[in-house]
């Protein structure tokens, strides 16, 4: 088992602080799964996310996926 740190902000308190068009990185959620996790768009930041539709055929193959 590893011990990861993270914050998590007031949503009402971001929402009234924040212009809609801007992404935030301490907004979280519930996840109805009570064995797992949901990181969210942060887990993302910093790095190429690449997604294709589905009944689309890519380079990488045929979609739906998001890959990273």
């Amino acid at each position: 088992m590893n011990t990861v740190n993270f914050s998590v902000a007031n949503a009402a308190k971001l929402f009234d602080a924040t212009p809609p068009e801007y992404a935030l990185n301490d907004l979280a959620g519930s996840n109805p799964l009570p064995s797992s996790f949901d990181w969210g768009l942060p887990l993302f930041y910093g790095r190429h996310v690449f997604t294709a539709l589905e009944n689309h055929s890519t380079s990488g193959g045929a979609g739906p996926y998001v890959a990273y």
